[in-house]
């Protein structure tokens, strides 16, 4: 190493550590680091009745947050698919988790959870070698979408191209059903 570069770099470990290493941010009587970004859900129903597909909030911890998609009394489900729409500026997918519902069946659930493109998730969860559906007695977990808020603000969360089939073969969809999303938040 010629000495030249044997200076620059001393200069920059002595600007590094008059700086405090650059671990906190550079906050001022913080601490040591800044408040963490909290995440939490608002739905747009808080209390679905009969024939409703719903997002409530799950758990919460820290920047990201569980949506629970949910139907409530909703007889012969076999399957359901939909996108999940939201600013991906702001949000984006961490994870899923399988629900309630369709474990019940005794058959093998099959779930496809993927984002294509940012601010879209495409979601898709059927019974795999069931000959009937479930019914979803009271309100009962679909899916759990678990989303990171990246930032401040509200977010709104929305459903397209939402359908629930039943166990027809071939499965047709239910009809008569409501689709209500909501609101992340970021504070």
């Amino acid at each position: 190493m010629s000495a030249r570069y044997a200076i620059v770099i001393s200069a920059v470990l002595l600007l590094v550590s008059a700086c405090g290493g650059g671990g906190d941010g550079g906050v001022v009587g913080g601490g040591g680091s800044t408040p963490s970004l909290q995440a939490s859900f608002v739905p747009d129903n808080p209390n679905p009745t009969s024939n409703d597909v719903a997002m409530l909030a799950g758990t919460s911890a820290d920047d990201r947050v569980q949506i629970r998609v949910t139907l409530t009394d909703v007889n012969d489900v076999f399957g359901a698919a939909f996108d999940v729409t939201y600013d991906a500026t702001a949000v984006q997918l961490d994870r899923w988790l399988p629900g309630n519902l369709l474990e019940q069946s005794g058959a093998s659930p099959l779930y496809f959870v993927e984002t294509p493109v940012p601010g879209r998730t495409v979601v898709s969860a059927q019974l795999l070698g069931a000959s009937s559906g479930v019914n979803a007695s009271g309100t009962q977990t679909l899916i759990v979408l678990v989303f990171r808020v990246l930032r401040t603000g509200s977010f709104a969360l929305g459903f397209e191209a939402a359908s629930v089939s039943d166990s027809q073969f071939p499965p047709q969809p239910i009809v008569g059903l409501r689709w209500s999303a909501g609101t992340l938040l970021g504070t």
